[in-house]
């Protein structure tokens, strides 16, 4: 089965590579100051000896670009949140009805296109800005702390996806039931939170 589906984010999405090979958007935060409140945050996130540029290459997750230097979401990124749904959703022990965890690749074939554009009316050619964060991880007795930056879009762009299952192992009716889930699950970083999204077509 093949569906072609429009989705419409309800949160925040937030970008997920690392910057690092980015330079390019790099250079545009440092050279135009094109957020301000990053830069100072990167000052203090800065350690002994490190640049303003290794310091954003550590903590500043971006989104993947198309050709153009478009922000997009990636076809992979669509998959891993199908993924993820598929395997909170079905449980084949319990309901025989459901697909087996096995078999969820089997199950979702392609998603595509490669690159996902996202639209606000108009094709999203940039972030809205940049989130940041000082966190803390407790493991055990022991708390790391660190710095964390994500570039965000606002909520209510919309996208358009191709995707493809095999009714020999998911029947039509799981097929909706993971669909409908998934956009609890989100997609990006911070997936607890953020990138949530409803089908809209």
């Amino acid at each position: 089965m093949e569906l072609t589906k429009k989705f419409k984010t309800t949160t925040k999405i937030m970008g997920s590579t690392p910057s690092l090979g980015y330079a390019g958007v790099l250079e545009k935060y440092i050279t135009g100051g094109s957020d301000k409140n990053l830069l100072s945050f990167a000052d203090q996130a800065k350690k002994k000896n490190q640049t303003i540029e290794e310091t954003l290459n550590n903590i500043l997750s971006i989104f993947h670009r198309d050709e153009k230097g478009n922000p997009i979401i990636g076809s992979w990124m669509m998959k891993a949140c199908l993924k993820s749904t598929f395997s909170k959703i079905f449980n084949a022990i319990k309901n025989k009805n459901h697909p087996k965890q096995a078999l969820w690749d089997v199950a979702i074939g392609l998603v595509e296109p490669l690159n996902i554009n996202l639209y606000n009316g108009s094709l999203v050619k940039k972030p809205n800005g940049v989130n940041t964060y000082a966190m803390t991880v407790k493991q055990g007795n022991k708390a790391t702390s660190f710095f964390k930056a994500y570039e965000y879009i606002n909520a209510g762009i919309t996208g358009e996806v191709t995707m493809t299952f095999d009714e020999d192992v998911i029947s039509e009716e799981n097929i909706n039931y993971l669909l409908d889930k998934s956009g609890s699950v989100g997609v990006g970083a911070f997936r607890e939170r953020f990138g949530k999204f409803e089908w809209v077509e």
